[in-house]
């Protein structure tokens, strides 16, 4: 394995267990379940919630977005650089993706923290198996957005049975 693929592999999990830790220490919403101390069993939840996600007519938009969030990834090589560039990107994309293709009011105070655990889906597609493809990683992190979606823009997602989401 050529040592750029590892090292640009191993700061996407470090970036992504960072996102991680910071997410989790935000504060929670009365009014949904608390993402505090989510476990693992919530993330593996999520996950298979995820894979039933079929994707939307805005699909071939979000793979450009992930797309372009990978690219970043490989450019920035400080995880600072990333969160700050990369993330911030990544979200304006997003949103106005969003606004511009779907006709509703967005919890934008829970989908924007919310599409920022969608990069967590890719990495744990990657290492899920030896053989996912970059294709079907960014397809799984395409349907976390549309999951997101239909949650908080659409209105319309059936959440986990035990979800710990609170964003």
């Amino acid at each position: 394995m050529d040592i750029r693929v590892f090292s640009t592999r191993l700061a996407l999990i470090v970036l992504c267990i960072i996102g991680y830790i910071i997410l989790a220490g935000r504060t929670t919403n009365e009014t949904g379940p608390d993402l505090s101390k989510p476990t693992t069993d919530f993330f593996f939840d999520f996950y298979k919630s995820v894979q039933k996600t079929e994707p939307s007519e805005l699909a071939d938009n979000l793979v450009t977005i992930v797309e372009k969030r990978l690219d970043c990834y490989d450019h920035q090589y400080a995880v600072g650089d990333r969160i700050k560039e990369c993330q911030k990107e990544y979200l304006l994309s997003l949103v106005t993706t969003a606004r511009t293709n779907i006709n509703s009011a967005p919890l934008l105070g829970k989908a924007i923290p919310a599409f920022k655990l969608c990069p967590v889906i890719y990495a744990m597609c990657k290492g899920e198996t030896e053989g996912a493809t970059n294709t079907d990683c960014i397809n799984m992190e395409v349907r976390a957005i549309e999951y997101f979606l239909d949650q908080y823009w659409r209105g319309a997602a059936v959440l986990l049975e035990h979800d710990s989401l609170n964003l």
